[in-house]
């Protein structure tokens, strides 16, 4: 009776041994698609991402040579509201009277 228990737990043993070890292989398998796969992507989203490279570029163009007309620039003068918005007021010497120059009165 003892070598059919010894028997019966050697060929459980065996079985799950072949049972992690089938796994195991599959999981290997299923990974080496997975890799194929991805790798197939990537390289067709490289070739995609240099035919829009290669479009950008050809498609951009300057305003000059295009033949865009351009707009004339306006003569400013120094007491222009422009100008007071732009002026950068010193903190050491400054009045109230600057401050109020500063503010537009539109």
């Amino acid at each position: 009776m003892k070598p059919l228990y010894i028997t019966f737990f050697l060929a459980l043993g065996v079985h799950a041994y072949a049972q992690e070890t089938r796994k195991a292989s599959e999981n290997n398998i299923q990974e080496a698609v997975n890799y194929k796969a991805a790798k197939e992507f990537e390289a067709k989203m490289m070739k995609e991402a240099q035919q829009r490279a290669t479009e950008k570029a050809s498609a951009a163009r300057l305003a000059s040579e295009e033949g865009l007309p351009v707009k004339p620039k306006l003569p400013t003068t120094p007491d222009t509201p422009q100008n007071r918005k732009e002026k950068l007021l010193s903190s050491r010497d400054l009045t109230i009277q600057d401050i109020r120059r500063t503010i537009p009165r539109d």
